[in-house]
């Protein structure tokens, strides 16, 4: 028998902190990886041409530069950031589910 609060309308389901994480990782998560990714592309393009006076897309290419690497820790941050952007939504939701009764 589902809950019905005093209106007669269904009550809200409780997220589960496994929904919050997977929440902020694909609402937060992946956009910021988005971002960090083309954001660091400009930065690494920029610098590179700065140095080398031209403008040069082989870097990406180089395996001395670890352009691969520096996505792949942009990808790391972003998901443990919206992991715990997830954590601290559950915990906030909480909290107020506590104090609301």
């Amino acid at each position: 028998m589902d809950r019905v609060s005093e209106s007669g309308k269904p009550a809200n389901k409780l997220r589960t902190r496994r929904w919050w994480l997977c929440y902020g990782t694909l609402a937060w998560g992946i956009p910021f990886f988005v971002a960090l990714t083309i954001f660091w592309a400009f930065v690494i393009f920029g610098a590179t041409s700065l140095l080398q006076h031209r403008l040069n897309w082989r870097f990406y290419l180089d395996p001395k530069i670890h352009a691969a690497a520096l996505l792949a820790f942009s990808f790391a941050i972003s998901l443990l950031g919206g992991c715990y952007w997830g954590f601290r939504m559950w915990k906030f939701y909480e909290s107020k589910r506590k104090i609301g009764g």
